[in-house]
């Protein structure tokens, strides 16, 4: 018994030296197919390089200057990302940030010039402070969008645009007092309740679209509830205020300003209750000074009134004519339904 007890233990030794192999092969083991899979990984890696630049002549690498960072832009091979960005980022990164895939499709639609670009000048990226006309010259410009430098006639213009530019006026003038962006605003809800057609972004399209309504009238006249009417006085409550933006920027006073207006323009359309009417809403306006203050808003913000008022003025001359000339053509419209109805 006592022989068989010396036996078991000198042979322990042996059995954990034997254990320890076993458990080493087995760690050598799978440290060995780590590595032989990083070699794949890494031979895999080459091919793909290598195959990026024998493939450089057809798609070369753009170097390009965005907001002064400079970065490599590669063909892409997959949704969003380079040939170089895969193999370097792990599995579980997005190699290729979103934010840059637009970067990439305007260097490949041909935006060369891109790498030539400068860092924009400290004055565009600090805009001019808005006046409280603001809002109304920034949508009247974006309705004019197709205008070039000198031009005083529109082939169109943005319909959106110049009706969300018409409420932002209306609201500018109902801030000056008198009550006057009613005379817009009462034009507006004309033009939102027309029938022409929604699908024209025109707005000289979208009210020819609304000649079959004016058959209510057997084609003698404009309906009253409707765009065109909404056009035309639009057009001619508009030339008033140009006139008057265009005295006052003169440095004229505000009553002065008025009365030459409206002598230029409305008093032309008004029947004697409107005259009456609308006298009495520009007598209630403020004095130049006071005027030109509350159209400044907040004097620390540095806002140019007058500078403003010239645009204004600029822009808007450009959308009156456009207004007057495009009813001249609905009326011409108009005369030819009511022949072709007699007939």
């Amino acid at each position: 018994m006592i022989d068989k007890r010396v036996a078991l233990w000198t042979s322990l030794p042996g059995v954990f030296v034997l254990l320890c192999r076993m458990f080493w092969c087995c760690q050598f083991k799978g440290k060995n197919d780590i590595l032989i899979e990083e070699a794949s990984a890494a031979e895999a890696d080459h091919a793909t390089v290598a195959a990026h630049v024998a493939d450089e002549d057809e798609h070369p690498v753009v170097e390009a200057k965005l907001s002064n960072a400079s970065f490599m832009s590669y063909p892409m091979l997959g949704d969003g990302e380079s040939a170089l960005g895969r193999s370097r980022a792990p599995s579980h990164v997005d190699p290729q940030p979103r934010s840059r895939a637009g970067t990439c499709s305007r260097v490949a639609e041909g935006s060369h010039d891109l790498e030539q670009e400068e860092d924009p000048p400290p004055a565009a990226l600090k805009p001019r402070p808005e006046s409280l006309l603001g809002p109304a010259l920034r949508s009247f410009k974006a309705a004019a969008q197709d205008r070039k430098e000198g031009d005083t006639k529109l082939p169109e213009v943005q319909r959106v645009s110049f009706i969300e530019g018409l409420c932002a006026y209306a609201k500018a003038l109902d801030a000056l007092g008198g009550n006057m962006g009613s005379y817009v605003t009462q034009n507006v809800d004309k033009l939102s309740r027309s029938k022409a057609s929604s699908s024209s972004s025109g707005y000289r399209e979208w009210l020819l679209s609304e000649l079959p309504m004016h058959a209510a009238t057997g084609y003698k006249g404009y309906l009253d509830d409707s765009a065109w009417m909404a056009n035309l006085w639009i057009g001619w409550t508009l030339e008033f205020w140009m006139e008057f933006w265009a005295e006052l920027h003169k440095g004229s006073e505000t009553k002065q300003s008025a009365a030459l207006a409206y002598k230029r323009s409305l008093t032309h359309h008004h029947n004697m209750f409107q005259r009456a009417g609308f006298n009495s809403a520009v007598g209630r306006m403020p004095s130049r000074a006071k005027l030109l203050e509350l159209i400044a808003g907040d004097a620390e913000a540095g806002v140019d009134v007058i500078a403003d008022l010239g645009e204004l003025v600029d822009v808007g001359w450009v959308l009156v004519e456009f207004c007057l000339r495009v009813n001249a053509e609905l009326d011409h419209l108009l005369q030819q339904a009511r022949k072709k109805g007699k007939v």
